[in-house]
């Protein structure tokens, strides 16, 4: 029987290291989600983000409430602890919102306790499953008593979660300039910290490049905190679901006239309108026009699974997103995520003479030399989605019901099986 190339993938069982990997993905309130928003993509969902006041109260960011984030969160975790996704209230932001009043309430002792109270009554009301520190500096060296602050917290929110079964995570900068104000003893009493290293460029800098690379990751980011003793397993790495666009320029490294920041989801459209792809896992990749004179920088699918990779191989404890929202609607960025986190590879060809079989824009097609055949598939999670009997030496099967992701394929033929996984776009 001729060979056929197959299109699909193959799940690779990686044993307990798959398993240790986290994949952290933030959803901002700002952010609306389909109803087929596939949640389970991811590890953790770091719910953004409540700001703290600076007597120990929350400030609820723009127009929002309390019953509003209460509900949208809801929304979510309904769907999503379900299915063992953790779910964790971020709190603090940028500089300029969300982390403006942590300094004045950290450094106070009787602040410090009430936003903790508050912040601990909150996850029991709500049904959180851990806390996550965002405290973004704004001055590359900020002063003593700010940085005291920080540890105070930090301290003082591990005895608090330690003792309420939740977890404790913190984001921290990807090089020295911000990350000297985050002293590392106060870092280190995280579960899990999150390295945003998706900052690396930008319209601040004087050429266009790309703002989240593997390259700086491994050479500058990781390392500032490894070097100071920080474990491996606790480091995640920042993924990049934006990009960054820059006009009067179609070429890396040079001078730009303006800058603006589309999710990759505006990025696909710019590709399919015609936008030439350059595809670089090491240094980032890009796209760009010379009729709109505009070059974008973002994370591609590979350079996605690239960072999972390098968790992966050197014990990082994975990685995290900003923002699960900005992912296409296939959530292309996800699934190249989570296929590398479980082992999903491309192959040649099946290792079976007496079927062959590739999925592609929603079809399966079965080739085989015995008739009769019975095809069977399932979720991950064991349901039955499709059950064909009696199939001829060559059909094609419409998968169009299934959403994107990977399924079990189990075929049968007279005291025969072959199964295998499969991934459906």
């Amino acid at each position: 029987m001729k060979k056929l190339v197959l299109l699909f993938a193959l799940l690779v069982t990686l044993g307990v290291q798959v398993d240790a990997q986290k994949i952290v993905g933030y959803a901002p309130y700002y952010r609306s989600y389909d109803a087929g928003f596939d949640f389970s993509k991811y590890t953790h969902v770091h719910y953004f983000a409540i700001w703290p006041a600076a007597d120990g109260t929350f400030i609820w960011p723009q127009s929002e409430d309390s019953l509003s984030m209460a509900s949208q969160f809801k929304s979510i975790a309904d769907i999503a602890q379900p299915q063992g996704v953790k779910m964790v209230i971020t709190f603090g932001g940028t500089s300029e919102n969300g982390s403006k009043h942590f300094a004045e309430m950290a450094t106070n002792e009787s602040n410090r306790a009430a936003f903790i109270a508050r912040a601990i009554a909150l996850c029991q009301a709500w049904g959180i499953d851990g806390i996550d520190i965002d405290w973004e500096w704004g001055l590359h060296e900020e002063s003593v008593t700010d940085k005291q602050g920080y540890v105070s917290l930090m301290t003082d929110l591990s005895t608090a979660t330690n003792a309420n079964n939740l977890s404790l995570s913190t984001d921290v900068a990807a090089s020295s300039w911000f990350g000297q104000n985050s002293d590392v003893n106060a870092v280190d009493l995280a579960d899990y910290i999150n390295v945003m290293s998706y900052g690396y460029n930008g319209g601040w800098a004087q050429t266009a490049d790309h703002h989240s690379p593997m390259s700086k990751i491994s050479s500058i980011g990781l390392p500032y905190w490894t070097n100071q003793g920080v474990a491996k397993a606790k480091l995640n790495i920042g993924t990049a679901f934006y990009g960054f666009a820059y006009k009067g320029t179609t070429t890396r490294g040079e001078a730009f006239s303006s800058f603006t920041s589309p999710n990759y989801f505006d990025i696909v459209d710019l590709i399919s309108a015609g936008y030439t792809v350059v595809e670089d896992n090491e240094n980032g990749s890009y796209c760009y026009s010379t009729s709109a004179n505009e070059i974008v920088f973002y994370d591609s699918p590979g350079n996605a699974r690239t960072k999972m990779k390098y968790a992966k191989d050197n014990n990082y404890g994975g990685v995290i997103i900003w923002e699960i929202g900005a992912d296409d609607d296939n959530q292309s960025l996800s699934i190249a995520l989570d296929n590398e986190k479980e082992g999903v590879t491309a192959i040649a060809e099946s290792d079976t003479e007496w079927v062959q079989l590739y999925a592609i824009n929603k079809a399966l097609i079965v080739e085989s030399d015995k008739l009769n055949t019975s095809l069977r598939m399932y979720d991950l999670g064991g349901n039955q989605v499709l059950d064909k009997t009696a199939l001829g030496a060559s059909e094609k099967i419409d998968l169009s019901q299934l959403k994107t992701g990977v399924y079990i394929v189990q075929l049968l033929s007279k005291g025969q099986e072959y199964k295998t996984k499969v991934f459906v776009e």
